[in-house]
């Protein structure tokens, strides 16, 4: 710690410790890679295990309770509950004494006489690696909450600005047996009984059958260990008896996702762009984008009017000509039928979606549209989902227009929203162009891939398993 406060220079405002590449330590990797719950409890603060920031305030080690530059430091890191330092897969011990003829066990350290001698060694990890499908439905609280928490932990380290929705949203997405999208299945990785890595796979029923979409999650601290390789070995046989050709996924571009995707033959299809808006910090008068003459603006929840569904149905293929790089993916073909086929699937699984369409008042057809997700229990934010103009109807500005008729509806409304959130293909310069006048800004961008299951199947038949 002194070595550490002599590079700070003692700013009380520098973290005081920092991962490899000077990031912050995340208090569940600090907790998951050393042993301060064991020594918590054997403190007497059984109780209070939960983080390793409230192990820290619980136990009030002296060695973070000493006056001077440090503590102001500490106190601010202790109160939000980041984490304080880590170096790589590490183990802290220290030797409480006795005192006033308390047993060490039931002793807060800041009674004892002396600054406890913290020892810190690296220590090498044996893994007991097992994989196996998971059953979501069956699922004990104790396997869900540690699936959550792998896909919180995960998604800061990868996509911080991307939001987790909350737990019961989550767990409710999670046993669904079928996504809008089709099938999903789902799998675990273990070591020694301890939640590893998750992955799932969706098997689309339409024009996407011959494809798999999976995504692979490993925590942290066993990534480049061969924990994901051995999931998708133990996805590969029920992808490959449903059909599938072709297995597809995203990950994030230049991250730990894509070296290991490029690793394994996958090949880079395209690149996508995330954008979210907060709504806070966006001056509303973005939004206000009156009419193009000629349409008006219409908007509905969840079901299409039956004089419009045919035309929104039409519209709705103006997606088709988007870019989509070089994907195997294929747009749907819709008709007025698949729209009240997917009305009904989004009811089903809870999901309220909002239309703002432009209608053409010579024809009262509809021109163009967007569309707005609104998953159950995520009350702060919400997803743009697609948005399309009929060609002839081109540069008029409806594809803005509908987009700002939608925001100012969604304020009006939905008083706690914070953010909305969207993909977008980079290559897509017109809609980044729609979007960006109206707030939204890029977080991050994602690679699509692909590759084919039996050139998959092949390579990781090479593989010898790693432990």
């Amino acid at each position: 710690m002194d070595r550490r406060m002599t590079v700070i220079d003692n700013d009380p405002m520098t973290r005081l410790f920092v991962g490899p590449r000077g990031g912050r330590i995340s208090t569940a990797a600090l907790r998951d890679a050393s042993h301060w719950d064991e020594a918590v409890v054997d403190l007497g603060y059984e109780h209070r295990v939960r983080t390793v920031a409230e192990a820290l305030r619980a136990a009030r080690i002296p060695a973070f309770d000493t006056p001077g530059a440090v503590q102001p430091f500490t106190q601010q890191v202790l109160s939000h509950g980041r984490g304080l330092f880590g170096f790589g897969l590490i183990t802290i011990t220290w030797e409480p004494t006795a005192c006033a003829g308390r047993p060490p066990a039931a002793q807060p350290l800041t009674a004892l006489g002396r600054r406890p001698a913290l020892e810190v060694k690296e220590r090498n990890v044996v893994m007991s690696l097992e994989t196996a499908p998971f059953a979501a439905e069956h699922a004990s609280s104790d396997e869900l909450r540690a699936w959550y928490e792998l896909a919180v932990t995960s998604t800061a380290a990868d996509y911080p600005s991307s939001p987790v929705p909350p737990y019961d949203s989550y767990v409710q997405q999670l046993r669904q047996s079928t996504s809008y999208l089709g099938l999903q299945r789902l799998w675990v990785a273990r070591d020694s009984g301890r939640l590893i890595g998750t992955a799932s796979a969706v098997f689309p029923t339409d024009e996407n059958s011959e494809r798999a979409i999976i995504s692979v999650r490993v925590s942290a601290q066993y990534r480049r260990r061969g924990v994901g390789t051995r999931l998708l070995q133990t996805m590969l046989p029920e992808i490959h008896e449903r059909g599938c050709r072709r297995i597809a996924g995203q990950t994030k571009a230049s991250a730990d996702g894509e070296k290991w995707t490029n690793a394994l033959g996958f090949r880079a299809v395209a690149q996508r762009a995330s954008h979210h808006l907060d709504i806070k910090s966006v001056d509303p008068a973005r939004w206000q984008v009156p009419p193009t003459p000629g349409f008006r603006i219409q908007k509905w929840v969840d079901t299409a009017p039956d004089d419009l569904v045919q035309s929104f149905a039409r519209a709705r293929n103006a997606i088709a000509d988007s870019p989509t790089g070089e994907t195997s993916y294929r747009h749907p073909d819709w008709t007025a039928e698949r729209v009240r086929q997917y009305e009904t699937r989004m009811r089903e699984i809870g999901e309220t979606h909002r239309y703002v369409v432009a209608v053409d008042e010579r024809s009262g057809a509809v021109a163009g549209f967007t569309e707005i997700a609104i998953i159950p229990r995520q009350s702060s934010f919400c997803h743009q989902e697609d948005t399309a103009v009929l060609p002839e109807f081109r540069g008029l500005g409806l594809g803005r227009a509908v987009k700002a008729a939608m925001m100012r509806w969604l304020t009006a409304d939905l008083p706690h929203l914070e953010q909305v959130h969207t993909m977008t293909a980079s290559d897509n310069l017109h809609m980044i162009r729609v979007n960006a006048p109206l707030g939204y800004v890029t977080d991050h961008v994602v690679s699509s891939v692909e590759s084919e299951v039996g050139a998959l199947e092949a390579r990781l038949a090479g593989l010898r398993p790693r432990s």
